[in-house]
């Protein structure tokens, strides 16, 4: 790396979490989850758009 060759201290890990208070919807987000994070979501694309009642 470059940075490490100028002596700039880099992040050991290429991922970071995000706390919860770093978003509008304050759910936290794991880069090693994406899926995750997406399903805690109350509103999903594949969710049933109709309901029958029999």
């Amino acid at each position: 790396m470059v940075a490490a060759e100028m002596g700039i201290q880099c992040p050991a890990g290429d991922e970071k979490v995000e706390p919860a208070e770093a978003f509008i919807d304050k759910k936290a987000f794991d880069p090693s989850d994406p899926v995750g994070y997406l399903n805690s979501f109350e509103i999903r694309a594949n969710a049933p758009t109709r309901f029958f009642i029999s």
